[in-house]
């Protein structure tokens, strides 16, 4: 028996059956058993989010709800993200049934970051990171020397922590948990009607608020060294983004300007911004970015009430002190027809319309279709491009 295994035959014929079952075994496996950090290493960091996100609720029957896992992202350049099931996570649940976020931005962020130069030494920024959706495809491009996220939501950001280390991407990516705007300060989150992560907005504290919490050091621009990662024990949050009944005031999150960040010492391949009408605020903290003569190639920012005269003056400010003259809009794909396989990415032909004039030359007697806007120092290609407004 023992001559048998030995033989030449059987020896190869059981190497060519195990490289016939690897591939079927490996794409059998659970997905928490597969990411870039490997086994052991996926199971600890997911079972540490949970643990998070536990932490942050009063529910106490989410204990047995809560499902935390990996998903791989189809992509060009495909990564891995940490999500969960009955939590509020509205990020996951739409990839869930399209296979990716907002795919139109998406594919625009993979059109930006493919044509990254690697002597360039250009960051990202993602302001409003959520659960790190984005954060993580600049990630993967080895050409992107730095990312830089803010999300001072702790739920989400517990899930983007764990998604930085399921891409072994610690080194290269900067999660920060503060909120962006255009002064030192102070906010408190404002939790979505239905308990959704990516609605809840930032609401700045009133000046006397403002003033006891500074009294405390809270916020104060001497003391963002000594903030952590670990602001989340303040108040119990719930899962769903909403705060615990009965925990008080709600706890601080500490408001910074972007151009007073000290992570961000290179040019811009892109700042992305997504926070849920908190913009006014958020952009007017970016315009010395620019005055320090730092180079931002693109900017991709969502605009709420983008047609009132306060967020136009907004957008054309942004167009002129950046230099970003050719600006775009586009609708997003959030039901069936975002869906996407394959490559990760729907197609960019035609679908967005340059409204540079409109904005940079203040028209602000016609109107702009959507909320999404994404600012550029060079023109897109034609093909992209459906039609000026």
């Amino acid at each position: 028996m023992h001559k048998l295994l030995r033989s030449p035959l059987v020896l190869w014929s059981s190497l060519c059956l195990a490289l016939f079952l690897f591939p079927l075994l490996w794409s059998a496996a659970p997905l928490h058993s597969r990411s870039s950090c490997g086994t052991s290493c996926t199971r600890r960091v997911l079972g540490r989010a949970k643990k998070e996100l536990l932490g942050l609720s009063n529910n106490a029957s989410l204990a047995d709800a809560l499902d935390v896992f990996a998903v791989a992202v189809p992509a060009t350049r495909p990564y891995w993200l940490a999500s969960c099931k009955h939590c509020g996570c509205d990020v996951c649940d739409f990839m869930a049934s399209t296979g990716v976020f907002a795919p139109v931005e998406a594919a625009a962020f993979d059109y930006i970051l493919a044509s990254a130069d690697c002597d360039g030494n250009k960051a990202v920024v993602d302001v409003g990171a959520n659960v790190g959706s984005f954060t993580m495809l600049a990630a993967a491009y080895e050409c992107v020397p730095k990312v830089v996220a803010f999300e001072p939501n702790p739920a989400p950001r517990a899930l983007a922590k764990a998604s930085v280390d399921l891409n072994a991407a610690s080194r290269r990516v900067t999660l920060l948990p503060y909120a962006v705007g255009d002064a030192h300060g102070t906010a408190t989150l404002d939790s979505a009607a239905d308990h959704r992560w990516g609605l809840a907005a930032v609401r700045v504290s009133p000046p006397d608020e403002q003033a006891r919490l500074a009294a405390r050091g809270v916020g104060d621009r001497h003391s963002l060294d000594e903030e952590s990662l670990d602001q989340d024990e303040a108040e119990p949050v719930d899962a769903s983004g909403s705060r615990g009944a009965g925990s008080g005031d709600d706890a601080p999150v500490v408001v910074v300007p972007l151009s007073d960040v000290s992570e961000l010492t290179k040019d811009l391949l892109l700042l992305k911004i997504d926070t849920e009408g908190a913009e006014a605020s958020v952009l007017p903290g970016t315009w010395a970015l620019f005055d320090a003569d730092r180079v931002v190639d693109n900017v991709l920012v969502e605009v709420k009430k983008w047609n009132t005269r306060p967020k136009r003056d907004l957008l054309r400010h942004l167009a002129r002190t950046g230099g970003l003259m050719h600006v775009y809009t586009y609708k997003e794909l959030y039901g069936p027809e975002g869906r996407v396989s394959g490559a990760g990415h729907v197609s960019l032909e035609g679908r967005f319309v340059d409204v540079s004039e409109i904005i940079v030359k203040g028209q602000y007697e016609r109107s702009l279709p959507n909320e999404d806007f994404w600012f550029r120092r060079k023109p897109l290609p034609a093909d992209m491009v459906a039609a000026a407004l």
